[in-house]
Parts: C-alpha cells; structure tokens; sequence
C-alpha cells in the first residue's frame, strides 16, 4: 500500500517536472520583432545581391575574354594570331600590361603589374605605339610618355614577335615561374576608355602546368563583342575563334569565352496592397576549350598526344525576391516573403505568404512563418516560427537540420555541438551571407 502510494507519488512527480519543463520551453522561447527582422533580412539580402550585379553595371552586356598559352619556341605563331585579333578590332585601343609574381610569395597575393605601352589605330596603315610607366598601386608614378611610335598594320605581328621575346627573356633573367597564373601577358580594349574586364572569380581557370616539362608563355585578352542572343553552338565559337586568331592547333593550350550578362529590376504593385520586387542577375558563358594542339611533346616515357575542342554553355544567376503586404504590422493578414538565390546557396524567410520556393516544399510543407536556407554543402537549415500573442513578434517552434552539429535548445539559440551558440542572424550570416564561396556556375550544355 505504501510502496503504491509512493509510486504514484513519483509518476505524479515525474508529470509535474515534465509538465514545468514543457512550460519552460515555451515560456523561454525568446520573441523577436516582426518588422525588425524583416528590414534585417531585406538589407543582407540586398547587400549580396547588389554587391554582385554591381561589379557588372559599368561594363558591356557582352565581352569576350582569351586564355592563350603558347610554346615559346612558337612566337612568331603567337606573334600573327594576336596580330589577327587586334587587326579584327581596328576601331579599339588597347593596353598591353605585363603580370609578375608578388614578391611576398604569397599565393593569394595579387600578381604585380607593369603596364607596357598603349596600342591604338591612326588612320587606315598604322598602329600607334606609346609606353606607359609602372602602375601606381606599386608606389611609382607613371614615367613620362615617350613619343608615340608608327608602325605599319602589316608589321605589327614583327613588332609583336619582338615584344614577346623580350618578355621571354626578362621572364628568364628574373626567373618567373612559367604558371599562368602568375606571370602573362594582357590585352585590355580601352575603347571609349572604358575597361572590359571580366572580374576574375567568374572565369574560373583551372590549369597547372607541370614543372620542367613546358616552357609556354600566357597572353590573356578582355574585350567587349557584339552578340544578339545567346543562341551560341561549338560550331559558331570555333567560327568565331578561327576568324580572330586563326586555327587553333597554333596553340598549347587555352579557352575562349564568350560572356552575355542580364541585369533585370522590376517592381509590381498589386491588390490587397502587395508589392512584389524582383531582381534579377544572370551571366552567360559560352566557352570552348582546347588543350594541347601541337604534335606530341614527349618528355621521358611520357608523351602528351593532341585533344579535340571542346564547347559547354554555363549559366551563374543571383536573384532577390521580396514580396510583402503593406498593411499594419499586426494585421492578421500582414504577409511577406525574402528570397534570395546566389551561387549555389539559397535563403528563404516567409511570414505567412502562401507561395513558397519549390525547393522548400517538402520541407516546410505546413509551415507558414519559417526562415530556411540551404548552403553550398547542400545542407538544409530551417526553422519554424509561430505568431506571438503580441503581433508584433514571432518565435520559434521548432527545427529542422539536416547537419546533427546544430540543433535549436530550450532558449531558441541554435547550438554547435561543440557548445558555441548563435542567435539567428549570427547563424545564417555565418551559412548565407558570410560564407563567400567560389562563384557556381551551371553546366546546362557540354559538347
């Protein structure tokens, strides 16, 4: 009878602490501000978004850029495809800069440029030809400019052939490494003294050469092109390719890329006092690839035997939604959603809109008020809110990970397994906004 009693005392006990737990949760759940979290959300947003269309509201809708190596016992070959190309563009003018190791030794340093002379047409037979000092960003002012020199178009791809030899032999003397990615030659059209320049996370090289096995040097171009659509093929790009430099096999190794670029803003204003926002980022990148085009280079027991082109068209996009009902604050029918969409991350925070992502579907399936995001390690993290009794806020409910390291505790925190929290907002600037990764690109062709 007494062991009964106290058994029952202990199921009721263990009710009652159970009972004051489940209390506890839900009372210490933190609340957070509506609006507040919401403007939050808008600015990081379009923080990142515009940080990236930005870098591309100056320059042409349309550029091409050259990735060229080329056998140093080839220069006179180097020499008239170059030539080819800027007698193709007789209506531009152009930089020619030379790109050296930083001293530092550093391998995220940027390589040192030396500009080399500016190269521009004058009239219908020559090419005028005047120097340029070092850059500024190295501490030295640009020395004075000689006096422009004429050379005959016909006798650029000579004067060319010089200029590289004299390039191979400082590279030499100095012992710059052969890896491109270190030591080139670039081209920049100037004209109308705007640069057209692709910024360098987008063209996404990946070659290394191999020690002592090569000797090549490495010419990059940036100019604008006039392009109508982005109907592009194979058999268009080493059309245009050869019409600019002539046959590929005049070269080791490269790309050619061609780049179409869509800045798109639109605001709607709709029933119901909704305003929908939508920004739009994409660029296009036709490219065709080609490696080694010259008879075999046998080294040792290894020979190295010629490849066919190749062609892909990739696409990379940034998009901002913001969709949001103008009413009061704690109006019962006060909506909005945040999408963001950039490289291969996404984020998503939805107060009671009714459309959401696709991607998000079957994880928020009965979830009106949630923030969710999905990283470039394709993991998923999202929680659900509910509706404060005070409308002006919102809390959590609940969470979904698809990572064990995190996971939300009783106080609404999100927790490392390691014992590190982090509000909301240090939590996805860490997942989202912080998080620069290499850009994305999406493969929707290879030929």
């Amino acid at each position: 009878m007494i062991q009964i009693i106290l058994f029952d005392g202990k199921k009721h006990l263990i009710f009652y602490i159970y009972l004051l737990f489940f209390t506890f949760i839900n009372n210490s759940s933190e609340n957070y501000d509506i609006a507040e979290y919401r403007e939050l959300y808008v600015k990081k947003c379009l923080d990142l978004y515009n940080g990236e269309a930005k870098q591309f509201e100056s320059l042409p809708k349309s550029m091409e850029y050259a990735y060229l190596n080329f056998y140093e016992n080839r220069l006179g070959l180097a020499a008239d495809a170059i030539s080819n190309y800027i007698h193709s563009k007789t209506s531009s003018k152009f930089e020619i800069s030379i790109y050296g190791p930083n001293p530092k030794r550093d391998y995220f340093s940027e390589p040192i440029q030396f500009k080399a002379f500016r190269l521009e047409p004058a009239g219908k037979k020559f090419w005028s030809i005047s120097t340029l000092g070092i850059t500024t960003s190295l501490g030295f002012k640009d020395s004075p400019r000689i006096n422009p020199k004429m050379v005959f178009q016909n006798q650029l791809n000579m004067f060319l052939k010089h200029f590289f030899q004299m390039y191979r032999s400082i590279q030499k003397i100095i012992l710059m490494r052969d890896n491109p990615e270190f030591a080139y030659i670039s081209i920049d059209d100037t004209n109308n003294n705007v640069r057209k320049r692709v910024p360098k996370k987008y063209t996404d090289i990946k070659f290394f050469l191999l020690n002592n096995i090569y000797k090549v040097f490495c010419v990059q171009i940036f100019s604008d092109i006039e392009i109508l659509d982005t109907n592009i093929n194979k058999s268009r790009m080493k059309e245009v390719f050869t019409q600019k430099f002539g046959e590929m096999t005049y070269f080791f190794y490269g790309c050619y890329d061609i780049y179409v670029i869509n800045i798109s803003n639109d605001e709607l204003h709709e029933y119901n006092y909704i305003k929908k926002i939508f920004k739009r980022f994409s660029i296009y990148r036709f490219r065709i690839k080609f490696d080694i085009g010259l008879p075999p280079q046998k080294h040792g027991n290894l020979i190295l035997y010629p490849a066919c082109p190749s062609f892909e068209t990739a696409i990379h996009s940034t998009e901002f939604d913001y969709f949001y009902s103008t009413i009061n604050v704690q109006h019962e029918d006060y909506k909005f959603k945040i999408f963001l969409k950039y490289s291969d991350k996404l984020f998503e925070f939805n107060f009671n809109w009714p459309e959401k992502h696709k991607l998000f579907e079957n994880y928020v399936k009965n979830s009106s008020v949630y923030l969710y995001a999905l990283s470039s390690s394709y993991e998923s993290y999202g929680i659900e809110m509910m509706r404060d009794d005070d409308l002006k806020c919102f809390k959590d409910k609940r969470a979904a990970f698809s990572s064990d390291d995190f996971y939300l505790d009783c106080c609404g925190k999100i927790e490392y397994k390691y014992d590190r929290y982090y509000e909301y907002d240090e939590f996805f600037d860490m997942m989202i906004f912080h998080n620069k990764h290499n850009i994305y690109w999406n493969i929707i062709l290879f030929d």
